[in-house]
């Protein structure tokens, strides 16, 4: 009985899945899927394997971190060419009182050449699928439903959009990063959002 209402649950889930319409998919956002999807196939799935990559990934579920392991976190930002900085969304986002974390750096260009190196949301979707066993595959594909994408369910006004890396920096986040958190602003505060200059962050990049 135990085994059927798993079966029962998984296959509800699946069905959600298939079923969903995604959300509008901007420039902006795809562009922010795909380097998130960059950073987990070349840089967590060697690193942690494929189960805890998968596992780390909490961008889909509005964490605070993009990416978040026992004792450390990443935050990926993504910007176009030409773009010298980087913008913090909240107070909590690199903040280090729990755990140390990094913050993850991709440059892209656009393009409309469609060759080996562009890469896409549907290209790196597929690359990482291809790579994950059936337990981490359903994983994967319900975090992606979060985020309102889903192969299945990919229409005709989808419009695709390339990009190539031209860079992927860390850049080591600790006490002396250059940062507003809660501790650091009045009480009334609740929220904030600030820029920050990439030349100035280049002594905490880690080699």
């Amino acid at each position: 009985r135990k085994s059927l209402a798993i079966f029962c649950e998984k296959y509800l889930d699946w069905q959600k899945l298939l079923s969903k319409i995604p959300k509008v998919l901007n420039d902006e956002v795809q562009q922010g899927l795909v380097g998130e999807l960059y950073f987990l196939k070349h840089f967590l799935m060697p690193t942690f394997g494929e189960k805890i990559a998968i596992d780390m990934w909490m961008g889909p579920l509005y964490a605070i971190h993009d990416f978040t392991g026992e004792n450390i976190w990443y935050e990926v930002k993504t910007l176009l060419r030409g773009k010298e900085s980087i913008s913090i969304s909240s107070l909590e986002q690199l903040d280090t009182t729990n755990s140390k974390g990094e913050l993850i750096v991709i440059t892209f260009e656009k393009t409309n050449e469609i060759d080996t190196e562009a890469m896409s949301i549907i290209r790196m979707v597929e690359s990482i699928e291809e790579l994950l066993e059936p337990a981490c595959l359903y994983r994967f594909r319900k975090k992606l439903s979060n985020v309102g994408y889903n192969s299945e369910a990919i229409d005709e006004n989808f419009e695709e959009k390339f990009f190539r890396v031209l860079s992927c920096d860390q850049y080591l986040v600790n006490d002396k990063f250059p940062k507003i958190t809660k501790r650091q602003v009045e009480s009334e505060i609740i929220s904030a959002r600030y820029e920050l200059s990439l030349p100035a962050l280049e002594a905490f990049k880690i080699k």
